[in-house]
């Protein structure tokens, strides 16, 4: 799995910075919809849309690492930053489209237990998830889902120091766990791991957005098109 490299770290110290930010931009990639969307990272290391599917990232040696930063995004869709995330859109919700993908064999899912992603769930398992989510109230998923976690590598490589490539490396819908001995909290109810989705996501349009260009569910995470909170882990590469 391609994000096995980079998890030697020598050391990851969290500084536990919660801000509220809108991710910044440094390179232009083309959309499938032939719009100009900026993303983070260069260009010759993102993600494309070609023909509708994405184009995958460049291999990157651990050797080449100069530095890393894992950025845990967490998105409240309720935010007006965050409208392609609305509980309140009814067609291709982000729950709805990932929870299809996963009953349709065509995106897999890792235990929410940690975010190792060491454990992979079958179908049964997610559904058995989800209906314990909801309750005996059977509540409906607008209501379970309360937020989305993103989780990001920031990396600089040696020869281009001063440039940063920006890749989403994983997400998980959370939902309120109130079998948690500290009190209810946010937990993942399961992990994504992004480069195995992104294709899957390239094929499904996301929620229409007011004074926004019309896009697919791969280049809202690809464009950064939504705000959160920001926990920030400095880590060192090996080598």
């Amino acid at each position: 799995m391609a994000n096995k490299i980079f998890r030697n770290a020598l050391f990851a110290l969290p500084l536990m910075v919660s801000l509220q930010v809108m991710a910044q931009s440094n390179a232009t990639l083309t959309t499938a919809t032939g719009q100009k969307l900026q993303a983070n990272g260069l260009a010759d290391f993102g993600y494309r849309v070609n023909n509708g599917h994405s184009m995958p990232w460049a291999t990157i040696a651990e050797k080449d690492i100069a530095t890393m930063v894992t950025q845990q995004i967490d998105i409240n869709p309720l935010l007006a930053e965050n409208k392609a995330f609305a509980p309140t859109n009814s067609n291709n919700n982000l729950y709805d489209v990932l929870l299809s993908g996963i009953k349709d064999g065509k995106i897999k899912a890792y235990s929410g237990e940690n975010d190792h992603l060491s454990k992979v769930l079958t179908r049964e398992d997610v559904n058995n998830i989800m209906m314990k989510a909801k309750g005996p109230m059977a509540m409906p998923l607008s209501a379970v889902v309360k937020s989305y976690r993103v989780v990001n590598h920031v990396l600089e490589l040696k020869d281009k120091k001063g440039q940063s490539i920006n890749r989403v490396v994983r997400l998980a819908l959370m939902a309120t766990d109130n079998q948690s001995a500290g009190g209810a909290e946010l937990k993942p109810l399961f992990w994504i791991y992004y480069p195995e989705t992104a294709d899957y996501l390239a094929t499904v349009q996301a929620p229409a957005v007011p004074n926004q260009p019309s896009m697919n569910w791969f280049e809202v995470f690809e464009s950064r098109s939504f705000k959160g909170n920001v926990t920030v882990y400095n880590e060192k590469a090996g080598k």
